[in-house]
């Protein structure tokens, strides 16, 4: 398996990534260029997840990068749902929503397995302290009853 070094050779950034260049393609001319708010909305929407997927990768604990994919994902599936949106005011044909929607929904799954094998790492994170906390718990012997009520079991 090859080392992972810099979050541009994540596949999910480069698919979030070749999603908004699409976006930005899509809505630059035509139809939907002429809708300055829904233009706003989905370019938005799209140029988010790269940049988050590029955050996550960057933060140093789990939790921190899990946090950023989760929202990642999230506007993965705005940006989809704005693409239908766009499709049904007949701002791009068929065939421009499919890729689209085919890239998005790749992107989101990417994003997906992103987090979840940060949240395998948190899962595996909590085991292990939990097995700590446990095997210094056993060291530190708990007083019986006897003890506690000032009593010596062994000299009984």
């Amino acid at each position: 398996m090859t080392r992972i070094d810099r979050y541009e050779q994540l596949v999910a950034w480069q698919f979030a990534k070749e999603l908004a260049d699409l976006v930005e393609k899509l809505v630059t001319s035509g139809a939907a260029a002429r809708n300055r708010s829904f233009q706003d909305q989905i370019l938005r929407s799209s140029a988010k997840p790269p940049a988050q997927i590029a955050e996550g990768f960057l933060r140093f604990l789990p939790t921190e990068s899990a946090y950023y994919y989760r929202i990642a994902r999230a506007s993965l599936g705005e940006t989809k749902n704005h693409l239908l949106r766009g499709f049904q005011r007949a701002y791009w044909t068929e065939a421009q929503f499919k890729e689209a929607s085919r890239l998005a929904e790749i992107a989101m799954k990417t994003t997906g397995g992103l987090l979840a094998s940060r949240l395998e790492a948190i899962r595996r994170q909590q085991r292990e302290r939990e097995e700590r906390r446990q095997a210094r718990a056993g060291q530190r012997r708990a007083p019986s009853v006897a003890e506690r009520n000032g009593r010596n079991p062994e000299r009984q």
